[in-house]
């Protein structure tokens, strides 16, 4: 996929929150049949539980938010880039939850539940440059 630099730095603010209703959108990932690109923006849900960043219309959320949060957040990990989906992981080929960052991939992992290791962090240098 492909990440737009994003050089304004405002402070995430929970929903609800007044947000222009900015409509632009480009697809770049190719989700499962039947599923909606989850690079495209979505409304303000208007949730006190959900992060709504109106600069790039994605939504942060459950663990993900709770690790985002807990580990750096947006100096960290940077704006999302995409809504939460389901995708195949190319390091064990399992489908995991995931979501996009700019300069990281969450996964949820189900199997590690109430540990510190729900969510873990995705390879995305082995997607980039593939191991010879």
């Amino acid at each position: 996929f492909t990440c737009a630099c994003l050089h304004a730095a405002p402070t995430p603010t929970p929903s609800p929150s007044p947000t222009p209703s900015a409509a632009r959108s480009t697809p770049t990932l190719t989700p499962a049949t039947g599923q909606v690109n989850p690079t495209n923006r979505v409304p303000d849900p208007h949730d006190r539980n959900v992060v709504y960043f109106s600069l790039v219309g994605h939504t942060l959320r459950g663990g993900f938010r709770t690790y985002w949060e807990s580990h750096g957040g947006l100096p960290q990990f940077g704006y999302p880039l995409t809504e939460e989906y389901r995708e195949q992981s190319p390091t064990d080929g399992r489908e995991y939850t995931v979501q996009y960052f700019e300069r990281a991939r969450f996964e949820l992992h189900k199997e590690y539940a109430g540990t510190d290791a729900e969510v873990l962090l995705g390879l995305l240098g082995k997607n980039v440059v593939p191991c010879q």
